[in-house]
């Protein structure tokens, strides 16, 4: 509860979506609470009457919210259209926005890369740090695509056409794979890919 509490007043809470950050200690602090508690709260006789049935009840709680969510359909994984519909069409590798780019290339196992790239000036550059230099030099990879996506709440998408068509020009083909927008070009779009100022 005091993990909760201090996350929950810290500068790290942008939105619900930032529960992620917080989500992998609860169970932690659960298990050590139990380990902590367990013996003194069974040694009073009144936590024997009365706090082991209530934990009884929260036990069920938890165990019928377990069977309802295990009772619905699964949800396809996050732009699961756009990744397959890349594996089929072979594109190769491409360029998107933080979301586009890490879920793609996660979820495909790396059949269908799509790398980081942010815009500055009104033109695309690549992303700066903890990235693989080699992904956007143009002499040992290359791209041919920029996938752009309005996004969904809570989660910005890459909508930055102007600064992509003033970076690499008219795409020879468009593509519109459900809310995505996928532009090709027949060139290596890293060559003309703005490096981020040292």
């Amino acid at each position: 509860m005091v993990n909760v509490a201090v996350f929950a007043v810290s500068a790290h809470v942008a939105g619900l979506p930032s529960a992620r950050e917080i989500a992998p200690v609860l169970p932690f602090a659960a298990a050590l609470a139990g380990r902590e508690l367990a013996r003194p709260l069974t040694s009073v006789a009144f936590a024997r009457r009365v706090v082991l049935p209530v934990l009884g009840v929260v036990l069920a709680g938890y165990l019928v919210g377990l069977g309802l969510e295990i009772s619905k359909p699964s949800v396809p994984p996050q732009a699961s259209q756009l990744t397959s519909w890349l594996e089929r069409h072979h594109l190769g590798t491409g360029l998107s926005g933080y979301w586009e780019a890490n879920v793609v290339t996660l979820t495909s196992g790396g059949r269908a890369a799509v790398r980081l790239v942010e815009t500055d000036g009104g033109r695309v550059i690549q992303r700066g740090s903890n990235l693989n230099a080699a992904w956007y030099d143009p002499a040992r990879s290359s791209a041919d695509f920029v996938v752009l996506f309005p996004g969904i709440d809570g989660f910005p998408g890459f909508t930055s056409r102007k600064e992509v068509l003033a970076t690499f020009g008219k795409p020879a083909r468009t593509y519109h794979v459900g809310r995505y927008t996928i532009l090709y070009w027949h060139k290596n779009l890293l060559t003309d890919l703005r490096r981020p100022p040292s």
